[in-house]
C-alpha cells in the first residue's frame, strides 16, 4: 500500500503545478491565442491597435510595443513616450496615462501596406519582468487602381 502522506502531497504539487500553469496561461494569454486581426485600409487617417487591462499597473512599469520583426515601434515610459527608442515617432501615439486607464492602445497614423503584421504590446518592470503580452494583427489593404485599355 502507498502511504497516505505521500498521496497526499503528491496531490499537492499537482495543484501546483496547474496553478502555475494556469497563472503562466493568464498573463500570457495574448502570446498563446490567436491575435485579434485589424483591417484597415492604406488611405485611412488612423488604425487603433488595441491593447487593455483590469489589472491594475505599477507607475514604473514600461509599456513597449514591438512590430513582427521585433522592432521598437512605441514606448510609453515613467509618464511619458519614449521619443528615443522608437522607429515609428512621428506616426505613433498613446492615450494619455494609459497606466492608470488600463487603455495601452496604440494609433498608427497614415498606416501604409508595409505596416502590416503582428504587434506585441509588452508591460514590463526593468525590461525583464514581464507582467502583461498581447499581440495583435494588423492588415492594411493597399489601394488598387483600376486601369482601362481603350
Amino acid at each position: 500500500p502507498f502511504p497516505s502522506w505521500a498521496i497526499v502531497l503528491l496531490v499537492l504539487l499537482v495543484l501546483l503545478v496547474l496553478i502555475v500553469c494556469a497563472g503562466g496561461l493568464y498573463n500570457f494569454e495574448g502570446y498563446f491565442l490567436k491575435a485579434p486581426q485589424v483591417k484597415v485600409d492604406s488611405g485611412v487617417k488612423s488604425v487603433l491597435l488595441p491593447c487593455r487591462t483590469r489589472v491594475c499597473l505599477p507607475g514604473g512599469a514600461r509599456v513597449e510595443w514591438r512590430d513582427g520583426e521585433n522592432r521598437t515601434v512605441h514606448v510609453y515610459q515613467k509618464g511619458s513616450d519614449d521619443p528615443e527608442e522608437q522607429n515609428l515617432t512621428s506616426r505613433t501615439r498613446m492615450n494619455d496615462d494609459p497606466l492608470q486607464t488600463g487603455d495601452l492602445s496604440l494609433t498608427l497614423e497614415r498606416p501604409r501596406p508595409a505596416d502590416s503584421g503582428i504587434y506585441t504590446c509588452r508591460v514590463s518592470i526593468r525590461k525583464r519582468v514581464i507582467l502583461m503580452m498581447k499581440r495583435v494583427h494588423l492588415q492594411v489593404k493597399g489601394q488598387w487602381y483600376k486601369c482601362w485599355i481603350l
